[in-house]
C-alpha cells in the first residue's frame, strides 16, 4: 500500500536524486546576529557601522544605498542628501544572513 510522504521527506529525496544534500549546521555553529547598527551624521556625510556576532566567518556586507565602504564593508559612508534609510545585510561563509534597517539624516537637518 502506498503511503504519502511528508513534504520534507519528498524534498530530501528530490535533492538526493539531483545530487544535492541538506547538511545540518556544524555543532559549534551559532546564529548570525547583527549586534549593533549605528550612523554618525556630519554636515557633509553619514558614516554608518555594523557589528555582528555568531555565524561562521568570513562575513560579507551589502549596504543599500552603498557609498564608500571600508573595514571589509562593515562601514559605509554616504555623502549627504536629505535623508537616508540604510539597509545592511550581512552574510556568513555558510550563507546565513541577517539584515537591519536604520534611518539617518545629515547634521543640521531638521528631522
Amino acid at each position: 500500500m502506498f503511503r504519502p510522504r511528508s513534504l520534507r521527506a519528498l524534498l530530501v529525496t528530490a535533492l538526493a536524486v539531483l545530487g544535492l544534500a541538506i547538511s545540518p549546521l556544524p555543532a559549534n555553529a551559532t546564529t548570525l546576529t547583527i549586534t549593533s547598527l549605528s550612523c554618525e551624521p556630519t554636515i557633509s556625510a553619514i558614516h554608518c557601522e555594523v557589528s555582528v556576532s555568531g555565524g561562521t566567518p568570513a562575513y560579507t556586507y551589502r549596504w543599500n544605498p552603498s557609498g564608500t565602504l571600508s573595514n571589509g564593508g562593515a562601514m559605509n559612508t554616504l555623502y549627504c542628501a536629505p535623508g537616508y534609510t540604510f539597509i545592511v545585510t550581512v552574510t556568513d561563509s555558510l550563507r546565513a544572513s541577517a539584515s537591519k534597517t536604520i534611518s539617518a539624516y545629515c547634521a543640521g537637518r531638521t528631522q
